[in-house]
């Protein structure tokens, strides 16, 4: 994971860019959306994970990476329960014939 300062890829190593421009445009669109971590879903299992936005731009991402690339799983979140919708009573019951 990243350090406290930012410096250090998921991978282990300090931030890698291949030039400071490319690493300023992302640090930017980092401070644009607020968050170093985005989160990405494993389409089949339907798992999400929290992964770091440098990693992406440094090495991008497939599937299989999200299961064994240690990222942090994002516990599921339960369902919310089913509307209620009401059927017939007042006021719901339609037009009526006088």
């Amino acid at each position: 994971m990243m350090d406290a300062d930012g410096d250090r890829c998921h991978c282990g190593r300090p931030l890698h860019y291949a030039t400071p421009e490319l690493r300023a445009q992302v640090e930017r669109m980092i401070a644009i959306v607020g968050d170093p971590y985005v989160t990405v879903t494993h389409l089949e299992t339907g798992r999400k994970f929290r992964v770091q936005r440098h990693f992406i731009a440094l090495h991008g991402l497939t599937g299989w990476q999200l299961l064994t690339s240690g990222f942090e799983e994002v516990p599921a979140q339960p369902a919310p329960p089913a509307a209620v919708v009401p059927v017939g009573g007042r006021g719901t019951e339609g037009p009526t014939r006088d």
